[in-house]
């Protein structure tokens, strides 16, 4: 069996979580508005963790998108566009 550069990523992305270390202190301290989108099919952090995120985050918007995994699909790249477009016309005062 060859590992493909998807599973290499994987991989890497879970090394990536332990030694990142506990951080929800430090999401206390983000005051700028913040979307946490996190995949309902995501095998590696639970959807529970996008949830403790965006709690942990004050003002944070949780967004959990339907069939998306831990990596970007490209099926959801446009409601991400949707979501961040919609966030800078809240917070800076846009116009559509």
């Amino acid at each position: 069996m060859t590992a493909t550069a998807q599973d290499t990523d994987r991989f890497v992305d879970l090394g990536a979580i332990p030694a990142s270390g506990y951080r929800t202190a430090d999401l206390a301290r983000i005051t700028a508005p913040t979307p946490v989108v996190h995949g309902d099919r995501d095998l590696m952090v639970h959807p529970t963790g996008g949830r403790a995120t965006a709690d942990a985050t004050p003002g944070a918007r949780h967004v959990e998108t339907a069939g998306m995994g831990h990596h970007l699909a490209p099926g959801v790249v446009d409601r991400l566009v949707e979501l961040t477009t919609d966030l800078v016309r809240t917070t800076a005062g846009g116009t559509r």
